[in-house]
């Protein structure tokens, strides 16, 4: 049936569709570690100010998340 003849190039899509489907996971899972963290205000003054361990956990997620971006930005598969 001449299957042989197109088996590298399905292949090449197929590897092309996975590495694009890894970074929409990994976005997925971004978008996921937000809903844990717990952003406990207290007020000040006239505002409200980010409370306890939030700043950190924040900072930690933001950080890991920017070196994802990053990531993702120099993929040819974005």
């Amino acid at each position: 049936m001449g299957i042989e003849q197109v088996t590298q190039e399905i292949e090449e899509i197929s590897d092309i569709a996975q590495k694009e489907h890894g970074n929409e996971e990994l976005l997925h899972q971004m978008y996921a570690d937000w809903v844990p963290l717990k952003w406990d205000c207290k007020e000040h003054k006239d505002t409200f100010i980010l409370d306890g361990e939030a700043v950190e956990n924040i900072t930690v997620v933001l950080d890991d998340h920017l070196i994802k971006t990053q990531t993702m930005k120099g993929s040819p598969y974005a």
